[in-house]
């Protein structure tokens, strides 16, 4: 995870990718090429986010439209809409591959709530 200023990594070990995304990107890549090519070879990214519904799970990424990953009750899924209970799926999710996968909140997001990290 880059950018620790504004989010909060929650599980996963992006550290790989982050060092080969730095190396490509001091050679002249653009962040954008390597951001798509990272995504074909299967670096996944997911994001805590709270909608009127309650706290879910979606894709980081706008390489697959920021698709939700989990929903909750409210949109006809399994999680109950509680900020712990998508935090326990992220990490999950992201702990079935956690070389591939990093899982995240913005800081703003948690920002006086008492959660586990």
């Amino acid at each position: 995870m880059l950018n620790t200023d504004h989010f909060i990594l929650l599980a996963g070990e992006p550290h790989a990718w982050d060092d080969r995304l730095l190396l490509r990107q001091r050679n002249g890549e653009s962040l954008t090429d390597i951001q798509e090519y990272q995504f074909l070879e299967g670096r996944r990214s997911a994001e805590v986010v709270k909608s009127d519904g309650g706290y879910y799970v979606c894709s980081a990424t706008g390489l697959d439209g920021f698709k939700p990953l989990v929903h909750t009750h409210h949109c006809g899924g399994p999680l109950d809409g509680s900020l712990e209970a998508a935090i326990e799926w992220g990490k999950s999710w992201a702990n079935e591959d956690p070389k591939n996968r990093e899982f995240f909140a913005r800081k703003s997001l948690l920002r006086g709530k008492a959660i586990a990290v």
